[in-house]
């Protein structure tokens, strides 16, 4: 089935990602979904809001920007909450003139929570892979704002050296930004094979395709981003951690970048339920979005 789509958009001359776009951000319209750009400080943060309810922020990883990773999420609890999907600094058509740290992205949602949210209200915040570094990170310098917040498949402060060595000797790179900030389209193949137990058959034009649409842009800035959590890992690691009225880990169990037990010392760590989706890899929300509806729906009812 993907393969015969995939073959048919080549026939008639189509930009598979550029045509896949274009679906997505049709279907935002008509869910409501506004998309704004907005300029606080330093920071240009593109972003899109929909729904009516509570305050809720996802926050991708590496690999995207805000609505292709959290579109299949975002639709359904659009339905109970008022959902804020921000591109990460120096990802999709966000930038800033701050130096790219893990503490400028925590400074920037911060930013954009005060800028959209009435004072006094209390947001939920989801954050996925690098995103949950951020939501943490966050949770630390304005635990004032947050009330509920959920990590997938993220180890936040609990990463350490020696995870680092394990990455770089099971996928024979130098660095991680090799992983995460790819330069070829082999290397685009390996990061979506991260996402997914068992990645789609991509064929090379498609790859190409996703290279030029996703991973062309920032590059400089994102490996900064990696170096950082590298640099800063210790005064990162002796964060104070957020009081949340309740937490969430959702991990996937074939995370093949981070093992479920880095999952589940997190949620120890934080006093969160954990939860594995079965079958599914680093990025269950693609994966198996179905079941990561149902389980954030459950947790963060209203």
């Amino acid at each position: 089935m993907i393969l015969s789509w995939f073959f048919t958009l080549w026939v008639m001359g189509c930009n598979v990602v550029k045509t896949h776009q274009a679906r997505i951000s049709h279907a935002v319209e008509r869910h409501g979904f506004e998309e704004a750009t907005i300029e606080l400080g330093e920071h240009s943060i593109h972003h899109w809001v929909g729904g009516e309810g509570p305050p809720l922020v996802l926050l991708h990883g590496f690999g995207g920007n805000g609505l292709a990773t959290w579109w299949l999420q975002a639709r359904s609890l659009s339905k109970s909450h008022r959902v804020i999907i921000p591109d990460l600094l120096w990802f999709g058509d966000s930038k800033s003139d701050a130096q790219p740290s893990l503490d400028a992205q925590a400074n920037a949602v911060e930013s954009l929570v005060t800028h959209l949210v009435e004072d006094g209200e209390h947001v939920d915040v989801v954050g996925i892979s690098y995103g949950g570094f951020v939501a943490l990170r966050y949770g630390s310098i304005a635990p004032q704002q947050q009330r509920r917040v959920v990590v997938m498949d993220s180890p936040g402060p609990l990463f350490t050296d020696e995870d680092e060595v394990a990455i770089l000797k099971t996928y024979r790179v130098d660095t991680v930004d090799e992983l995460f900030v790819p330069t070829t389209t082999e290397h685009v193949r390996a990061l979506i094979g991260l996402a997914y137990h068992r990645p789609p058959p991509l064929p090379q034009f498609v790859l190409k395709q996703f290279k030029e649409g996703f991973f062309s842009a920032n590059q400089d800035e994102q490996r900064a981003l990696i170096l950082d959590l590298k640099k800063n890992r210790d005064r990162y690691q002796a964060q104070t951690m957020a009081q949340y009225e309740s937490s969430l880990v959702i991990w996937g169990q074939h995370d093949p970048i981070f093992p479920t037990h880095m999952g589940r010392s997190l949620a120890e760590l934080i006093g969160a339920e954990f939860c594995v989706i079965d079958n599914a890899g680093h990025a269950p929300n693609l994966d198996k979005p179905a079941i990561v509806n149902q389980k954030l729906q459950s947790f963060l009812k209203p």
